[in-house]
């Protein structure tokens, strides 16, 4: 048996396999690249069968992984969505699971919620399938592979605009792709991504997103900003993830605010930020919003959150609380 959360295919081929997990995305494509390895690019159509557990029957499923392909080659069979199969076709399958394994076929069965407690055909699968968890990527597993795929394709994208893909996308990475690719061919020629590109397909944050947390302390929200903090903190955001991204917004408001006292245009400011007109039409009135004062006041509440977080045995939450509160009064 062999249990592993993996981002890629499997190593080897044979047997059984039980994807199972949340991110169906990762699933279908360690499935394909399964198939091309197995099968080949260009593979026959007699050699690969896909059912669904509420239409097929065990005895429908054995036949395929045991009938003989014309070509003597390896065959492949998918089960999608086992856990729907009525208990006496699952009781099929689990005494093919237990027989020695002479079938020159691989079985893949497809599933989100298996392995299951007190199920009779996922403690079969335990022992006799290789089960790979496709668990949901996390932000800091995530953001360097959004970096990764619009760098495969000729682009440059900072960490912040990786993440506001990545909450855009509510943490999908099929979804995530789906962006990168828009804003791939969105910026043409160009290589460097901008946060008005992403802004052009992502222009509502998300509830429960930083940028969200950001809207909402500039619109002085205290009670939203609280809940999309909780929100934050109980998805997997660490307290110097946001109190970073938190420090890095309001020094770009006092910089806006510095150009703005002296008049210097937009496009020289849009230049000099390296920010598109949507991001920067989104930022002059928030800084406008704020008195140079308040912006420093602000930044300081922020970096000495920062250190007590280092230092203090008050839990980061509660820290945390406090400074949103105070931001947002």
């Amino acid at each position: 048996m062999i249990i592993q959360n993996t981002k890629t295919e499997p190593r080897s081929l044979g047997g059984v396999y039980l994807f199972t997990g949340e991110d169906d995305f990762r699933k279908q494509l360690s499935l394909d690249k399964l198939r091309t390895k197995l099968l080949g690019a260009n593979p026959d159509i007699l050699n690969y069968e896909s059912y669904y557990g509420k239409q097929a029957s065990a005895r429908e499923i054995i036949g395929s992984l045991e009938s003989i392909t014309l070509t003597g080659t390896r065959k492949l069979v998918v089960l999608k969505d086992p856990e729907s199969m009525p208990e006496s076709e699952k009781a099929g399958l689990i005494a093919y699971l237990k027989r020695p394994d002479n079938s020159n076929s691989v079985f893949v069965l497809f599933s989100r919620s298996l392995p299951l407690k007190n199920d009779k055909l996922s403690t079969a699968l335990l022992k006799h399938a290789r089960v790979i968890d496709f668990e949901k990527l996390g932000q800091d597993e995530m953001l360097p592979w959004i970096v990764k795929e619009f760098k495969a394709r000729k682009k440059r994208i900072d960490r912040q605009g990786a993440r506001l893909i990545f909450e855009a996308a509510q943490g999908e990475a099929g979804c995530a792709l789906s962006t990168i690719e828009q804003v791939s061919v969105f910026t043409g020629s160009r290589e460097t991504v901008t946060e008005d590109d992403i802004a052009a397909f992502c222009q509502a944050p998300p509830e429960g997103s930083t940028f969200k947390l950001l809207d909402s302390i500039n619109d002085k929200d205290t009670k939203s900003a609280l809940r999309i903090l909780s929100r934050l903190l109980g998805s997997g955001n660490t307290p110097f993830q946001i109190v970073g991204l938190l420090s890095w917004h309001i020094l770009r408001l006092i910089t806006v605010k510095r150009m703005l006292a002296k008049r210097v245009s937009k496009e020289a400011m849009s230049s000099y930020l390296k920010l598109g007109s949507y991001v920067l039409s989104r930022l002059i009135p928030q800084a406008q919003n704020f008195s140079a004062g308040e912006l420093r006041g602000h930044l300081n509440a922020v970096l000495e959150t920062d250190l007590m977080l280092k230092r203090s045995p008050v839990k980061a939450g509660t820290m945390l609380e406090m400074l949103v509160a105070k931001l947002s009064s």
